[in-house]
């Protein structure tokens, strides 16, 4: 006897699909567009999730033409092999990032490229070692092929037992030897300690009354005309700014940002120490706004110069912030400088730390590209 299929699964069949290739394209979308902030954390991961599941319920129902897009051969292996790309791609892009610069000293698209070509490997030996034994077997023949084993079968288990052990081996040493801090954090700590003392030794914030600054002259300042406020950039890079500008006072430390800025320069102010030319460098940790720069550059007065240092890396704030800083600068020429942090680093991969941001701590190059655009803007006379 026949009986008719109830409503709600003829809508369900003749709309799924649909629903499944809006999500599909909704969360291609999100994978380009997204930024490292707190949408995830506010939905984001709840509304990739429904998509993802409306992606698979549409793509699987009866008749669903969206079948005839998930057959097609790159996508199917990318779903065939997504669990080891899974677990595969990230430290493999953690490592990539920190050895590229130092393989590759011309800037480009390194790390990505390392990144897609051992992920592929590394997912097609885990699947032929691992994951296909698995699945056709048992978890436990992937080690120990008690089942009519071939030659083949021991071998492979003999490699596999190996990368075990040594992957277990190397888990143990990895937890019982790990160090409390990073070894770019222990420099940053010593280099913070090596900045205290030097200017301590050379008053450089002993909080005295200095004379109200003349109009810039314009010539390329010394060090003791030069207050600098940072990040830990700013700090890693603190030996090299007091080689290239002997005497500046440097004030720099870990995860500050520019919301801090203005209390700073009210400090000084209030000590009568802010100096002539005021250098900033908080792009790394925060995005920056016109509203801020402009509060920066009312305290700071028409007498002084205001050097804005931009930011190099991978978080999502930093592109956008440093076009402001950029369009702050040309629309403030008579007294602002933009340092083009980024250009540099770019340029100079290798000597930067493994974090990718951090440059060495025996690099000048940070205070070098400040003492460059300090030169282009006095030569071109503003």
């Amino acid at each position: 006897m026949y009986v008719p299929e109830p409503l709600h699964m003829l809508i369900w069949r003749a709309v799924a699909p649909l629903f499944a290739f809006i999500s599909l394209i909704a969360l291609v979308s999100m994978t380009i567009i997204g930024k490292q902030d707190d949408f995830a954390f506010h939905g984001g991961i709840i509304i990739s999730s429904v998509l993802a599941l409306l992606l698979i319920a549409g793509t699987i129902c009866q008749d669903s033409w969206m079948q005839d897009l998930m057959v097609f051969r790159p996508l199917a292996g990318l779903g065939k092999y997504s669990y080891g790309i899974y677990l595969w791609h990230w430290p493999l892009w953690l490592a990539c990032k920190s050895i590229a610069p130092k393989l590759f000293p011309v800037p480009g698209p390194w790390p990505l490229v390392m990144t897609a070509v051992l992920t592929a490997a590394a997912a097609t030996l885990s699947w032929i070692l691992v994951e296909k034994p698995a699945a056709s077997n048992s978890a436990l023949f992937v080690i120990l092929p008690l089942r009519k084993p071939s030659w083949a079968h021991i071998v492979r288990s003999i490699v596999v037992d190996v990368l075990l052990v040594a992957s277990l081996f190397g888990a143990v040493q990895g937890v019982v030897n790990a160090p409390a801090k990073t070894a770019m954090q222990v420099q940053l700590e010593e280099q913070a300690r090596q900045l205290e003392e030097m200017q301590q030794k050379e008053h450089a914030l002993i909080r005295r009354d200095v004379p109200k600054p003349p109009r810039p002259h314009f010539a390329m300042p010394t060090g003791d005309e030069i207050t600098a406020i940072g990040d830990s950039v700013m700090l890693a890079s603190s030996q090299g700014l007091s080689s290239v500008f002997p005497g500046i006072q440097t004030d720099a430390e870990v995860s500050r940002s520019i919301m801090v800025a203005s209390g700073m320069i009210q400090n000084d102010l209030s000590a009568g120490t802010l100096r002539q030319w005021v250098l900033v460098g908080l792009a790394t940790n925060s995005e920056i706004t016109t509203g801020q720069l402009d509060q920066i550059h009312d305290m700071i007065g028409p007498d002084r110069v205001m050097v804005l240092v931009n930011a190099h890396g991978d978080r999502a704030w930093i592109p956008s912030t440093n076009q402001v800083l950029a369009d702050y600068a040309a629309a403030h020429p008579d007294n602002v400088v933009l340092v083009d942090w980024n250009a540099a680093a770019t340029a100079n991969p290798q000597i930067l730390g493994s974090d990718g941001i951090h440059p060495e701590l025996d690099s000048d190059l940070y205070a070098q590209t400040v003492k460059k655009a300090l030169a282009a803007w006095i030569k071109d006379g503003h």
